[in-house]
């Protein structure tokens, strides 16, 4: 269990300035949840993950392995000889736990084979790949944290560059440098080695032009299989973390409100002969709708440390209600003087509970009339009202 919030209660009464008053001090209550992970009730109470940015879950690697060649009459030669060595590098981010993209750099060799007389030769290959990755595991098992094994399907496109034939044999077509456009489709085993590095092996086909070989063209593909192994080290996320992962309520981030808290008392005697700084925060439960305050200084549309309290107390209220709305509109019966102040407000409220407090964007809803509130339909609503 830990300490996760001082939650100021302010419930200040209008004081005339009479120096004799006493100006109330104020209440902390001191409450604590569990170190559990937030959950999404509109999605049968999963587990929310945690909000990534551009920067994270980017990976690099490097492998190593072989180019099994399937060009003309390679059926003339066993496995072994058709296989040729082959190491290269690749960089990529995952774009959610089931979907990613890299670029690969491959360098090998491939071979060719001619017949009667037989002769057996060698050429360079060097490739740039771009491909997707569907990590099929998180697709159709459910993503979850620290996972051993993942299968993950390759397919994407590339460029490869043939060169530095050993032979300059007649039956050979135009020896020298080509380039070629090469689809592939494969299949990944990756297995977590730590919270850094994972180990992959990979096995990818790749289909070109039947003039790949340099032996006549017969109307039928070339290509080679590729079988690679290697490591991957996946680089630090803003948060600390290297992987994707879910949201933990973050105790720390509160720890101010006892600061903040203290510092009110000594405000509040240095003012104890002048009208007191009222915020109030209003919290009023009709049945399942639930209201609350946030204020805002004059003409500003930042939320004040002390007001981000009431935020996380309607992304709570949310959470315990069952498939439930958020409303944010103005304070009292009338249409804001200033809507597009309001609307300013109103998005810095929705953009804390959506990257806090993970509230799904479709659940929060900005309404400027105040009457909105007056036919509400829901049976599971919070609202929120913004000062004028």
């Amino acid at each position: 269990m830990k300490k996760v919030l001082a939650l100021l209660m302010m419930p200040f009464l209008a004081v005339p300035a009479m120096a004799q008053e006493e100006i109330p001090e104020v209440k902390v209550t001191t409450v604590t949840v569990p170190d559990t992970y937030w959950e999404d009730a509109s999605d049968e109470n999963s587990r929310v993950l945690a909000t990534t940015k551009f920067k994270d879950n980017w990976f690099w690697g490097i492998q190593f392995g072989g180019m099994k060649s399937w060009t003309t009459n390679y059926d003339a030669a066993n496995l072994f000889r058709n296989l040729n060595f082959a190491y290269g590098m690749q960089a990529g981010k995952w774009l959610a736990p089931w979907l990613g993209m890299r670029a690969q750099v491959l360098y090998g060799h491939n071979r060719g084979q001619l017949l009667n007389p037989d002769v057996v030769y060698h050429f360079r290959t060097f490739g740039v790949n771009f491909d997707m990755m569907l990590n099929l595991t998180n697709l159709f098992c459910n993503f979850k944290e620290n996972r051993k094994f993942n299968l993950i399907a390759l397919a994407g496109i590339g460029w490869s560059d043939t060169g530095k034939y050993n032979t300059n044999d007649a039956r050979l077509n135009d020896v020298g440098h080509k380039t070629f456009l090469v689809p592939q489709l494969g299949l990944m085993a990756k297995f977590r080695m730590s919270e850094k590095w994972d180990f992959n092996v990979e096995v990818m086909n790749n289909w070109l032009t039947s003039k790949f070989d340099h032996q006549k063209f017969d109307g039928q593909y070339d290509g080679y299989i590729g079988v690679y192994a290697g490591l991957t080290y996946r680089f630090k996320n803003h948060d600390g973390s290297h992987d994707f992962h879910h949201e933990m309520y973050n105790a720390s981030r509160y720890d101010y409100l006892n600061d903040q808290a203290n510092k009110l008392r000594a405000q509040a005697e240095a003012k104890r002969n002048g009208a007191p700084i009222i915020n109030v925060q209003k919290k009023v439960v009709e049945g399942n709708l639930i209201r609350t305050l946030i204020s805002f200084e004059d003409g500003k549309s930042n939320i004040n440390k002390l007001q981000e309290v009431n935020v996380y107390t309607a992304a709570e209220d949310y959470k315990k209600l069952n498939d439930a709305t958020i409303y944010i509109m103005p304070y009292g019966d009338n249409t804001p003087a200033n809507v597009e102040l309001f609307v300013q407000r109103a998005n810095t409220v929705k953009d804390q509970l959506m990257n806090q407090y993970n509230v799904p964007a479709g659940r929060i809803n900005i309404e400027s009339n105040p009457q909105i509130i007056k036919n509400l339909t829901e049976q599971n609503a919070v609202v929120v009202f913004i000062n004028e």
